[in-house]
């Protein structure tokens, strides 16, 4: 089941096979170098996706806001064309209010598995045996690199959908503004 949590038990089960069939220390080092770089990597990957979300979400507001400050006029403008495109203001401006939606529940705060610093950070039963200690560490970081990977990928799912909901939101308002125009320029 992934509830965007950790990994599961079958997956440490794995890691820590794997981690106990070596001798070499020097494995360990590369082994853990690499994993504080993935989870480096899945932390900086929560920062971007969120900086995406707001743009997105500040994109699809200042939309709506610019449409609703523009009421008039746009009322004005939808009575010379036919019914078709006040249709097209409408689900191009639910489009835009869906995909701040969007943003928002990518934006919403995980919470992601960490090292607890109690039980592995000086865990006890290794302090006198540092690759152990270092093995121990490594099985941590894959907990937490796995739990950032699950929440990162729903926050993507989410900010794809934001996405596609912005571009067929103001897809729908450029259709509607174009048929204005013409209809404008054909009155001329």
């Amino acid at each position: 089941m992934d509830n965007g949590s950790a990994a599961e038990p079958a997956e440490i089960a794995e890691v820590t096979e794997r981690l106990s069939k070596y001798g070499n220390a020097e494995t360990t080092g590369e082994l853990y170098d690499f994993g504080k770089l993935l989870l480096e990597e899945g932390v900086d990957r929560a920062h971007w996706l969120d900086a995406k979300a707001g743009v997105i979400a500040g994109f699809s507001g200042a939309i709506v806001a610019l449409l609703l400050s523009m009421f008039p006029m746009w009322k004005a403008a939808l009575e010379v064309v036919p019914s078709i495109f006040r249709v097209l203001v409408f689900a191009g401006i639910i489009c835009l209010l869906l995909a701040s939606i969007s943003s928002f529940l990518s934006l919403m705060v995980q919470k992601f598995e960490w090292v607890d610093e109690d039980k592995v950070w000086l865990a006890p039963e290794y302090l006198n045996f540092p690759d152990l200690l270092r093995r121990y560490y490594l099985i941590a970081m894959y907990r937490a690199t796995v739990s950032h990977d699950r929440k990162n990928r729903q926050k993507a799912n989410w900010l794809s959908v934001a996405q596609w909901l912005l571009l067929s939101g103001a897809g729908l308002l450029a259709i509607t503004l174009l048929a204005i125009t013409w209809s404008a320029v054909l009155r001329l």
